[in-house]
């Protein structure tokens, strides 16, 4: 085993989430509602004040920090980062290299990949794709638009 469940929990948004601590080193982690929520392999990890809840995955290396939420159905792994107030619900799915950051928002079915950095108040939905090489900030892309550059994108 990789983590347990301290002693500590708390009620968000109807879910009761439980504070996870590192049981290689002791160190305290974020909350999930659930074991499912975050895998027991690899190197995955959620942190801070981060939470993750409902049928939510979080697993391979991805790494889920600050204020971050992601819940619903969603799945993030890879390399992933989700940072600051980031939320990723739904069946949004965020993988490989991917960054999300300040109040980012992905959900629907969107999907962001690659090495690609979402930020500012960014928000993915529909059935959107946002992958390559790139950043992108203060946009709205829904419906099934696909975003490929190796450019930002800052609107």
């Amino acid at each position: 085993m990789k983590y347990k469940f301290t002693e500590e929990t708390m009620n968000w948004n109807g879910h009761l989430l439980h504070r996870i601590k590192r049981i290689q080193d002791g160190v305290i982690g974020g909350w999930i509602e659930k074991q499912d929520n975050l895998s027991q392999r690899s190197d995955c990890w959620v942190s801070d004040e981060a939470k993750v809840f409902g049928n939510a995955q979080v697993h391979e290396n991805a790494e889920i920090s600050g204020n971050a939420q992601v819940y619903d159905n969603a799945k993030v792994y890879g390399n992933s980062r989700i940072l600051d107030k980031a939320k990723i619900y739904d069946n949004a799915q965020v993988f490989d290299d991917a960054k999300l950051y300040s109040n980012a928002i992905i959900c629907d079915n969107a999907k962001v990949y690659g090495n690609t950095n979402i930020g500012m108040d960014t928000i993915i939905r529909g059935n959107a794709k946002v992958f390559g090489n790139t950043t992108v900030e203060d946009i709205i892309i829904q419906g099934t638009e696909r975003i490929s550059c190796d450019e930002d994108l800052n609107i």
